[in-house]
């Protein structure tokens, strides 16, 4: 039932997200549609979680799938790193690219985010992208990840849905910036979802901290881009090179079975 489940889930979010984006691409002159289509776009792993979970559990499998929400007590040392890690790691890709360009950082700005008072921007920004965290970590962490480790190690579930994950961006709305660079996407995503794992699994199964760390991954790009938009190459292969790395790091030090060094209590047999 896990197996078949997770498969409807992986059918469903692909076919809620890009079927709205494909509606906002070629229906962009309707306002309620493109409206419809932009939260579909945000809530569309999320929704399809929540069908996948009643088709599992029936209505109980709902509020099973929301609980860790509410699991914020996993200690400070893990909500240090949730909010440092993404500013820390954008900031040594910004260090080495100077290295090699010269091209002086920026700071407070992204492309496709309208300019004003950064504070402002910031609190906006984060808002949104909580939301955003919401839609894809529901879905991605809360309900796909803890049923693959039923059946994979952490190491292979990781694989496995860090290229579910990459290629499910490649949507009618994303195509026409991540085209750009899609092996190079492929190669960034799959090692941060290693990163999401053992987060995960070390919090045992908190989808809060999942979703702020989410949240915390696409503000930095505010706080200190990295040209995402842009296609910035360099910068970008740098920022897969750093995950790789930090990645390996994870797997030598927590090992491949669990990426934690002990077995997370929501893996345990009931």
């Amino acid at each position: 039932m896990k197996k078949t489940a997770v498969s409807l889930f992986f059918l469903l979010t692909y076919g809620i997200t890009w079927g709205a984006s494909w509606l906002n691409t070629s229906l962009d002159t309707i306002p309620a549609l493109t409206i419809l289509g932009t939260i579909l776009i945000l809530l569309g792993p999320a929704l399809a979680a929540i069908i996948a979970v009643f088709f599992e559990q029936g209505k109980n499998g709902i509020p099973n799938l929301l609980k860790p929400i509410k699991k914020w007590n996993v200690g400070i040392g893990w909500w240090i790193f949730v909010f440092a890690y993404p500013i820390a790691m954008h900031l040594t890709i910004l260090v080495f690219n100077w290295m090699f360009t010269r091209e002086a950082p920026r700071f407070f700005h992204a492309e496709g985010v309208p300019e004003g008072h950064p504070a402002v921007i910031l609190i906006g920004l984060i808002l949104v992208n909580l939301v955003r965290g919401f839609g894809e970590e529901t879905g991605w962490r809360g309900f796909a990840l803890p049923r693959l480790q039923t059946r994979w190690s952490a190491l292979t579930s990781s694989f496995v849905l860090g290229l579910v994950w990459a290629l499910w961006h490649f949507h009618a709305a994303n195509i026409s910036i991540l085209g750009k660079f899609p092996v190079l996407y492929v190669l960034i995503v799959i090692p941060a979802t290693i990163i999401f794992t053992w987060l995960y699994n070390n919090t045992d199964g908190s989808l809060l901290i999942a979703i702020v760390f989410h949240m915390m991954l696409d503000v930095a790009e505010y706080i200190v881009p990295l040209g995402l938009y842009e296609g910035d190459i360099i910068k970008l292969t740098i920022n897969a090179i750093m995950n790789w790395i930090m990645a390996i790091l994870l797997i030598t030090l927590f090992g491949w079975k669990y990426l934690s060094r002990t077995l997370p209590d929501f893996l345990k047999e009931p």
